[in-house]
């Protein structure tokens, strides 16, 4: 009997970054609950259909994320910054 909550994981490579865009379509478009992370060449750029798959996509996402909520802490202290001059 397999074990029903352990992860699978699937690499799936082709020979240009086109066969790649078109396996993940295929993917995504049938239903699956797959997890899916595109990893290529940092100069190809991915298609806006399929850019939140995309892992400089995700980094660039995350660090956005990030930088937002620095912001807002240091908006959070601005008001008594301002009472301090």
């Amino acid at each position: 009997m397999v074990d029903s909550y352990t992860k699978k994981k699937i690499h799936v490579c082709a020979p240009s970054n086109g066969a790649v865009d078109e396996i993940l379509l295929r993917v995504i478009k049938s239903g699956t609950d797959l997890k899916v992370l595109r990893v290529g060449a940092n100069s190809y750029r991915a298609s806006d259909e399929l850019k939140e798959y995309d892992l400089t996509y995700k980094c660039q996402k995350l660090a956005n994320k990030e930088k937002v909520k620095e912001l807002k802490n240091k908006l959070q202290l601005l008001p008594a910054d301002i009472e301090y001059l």
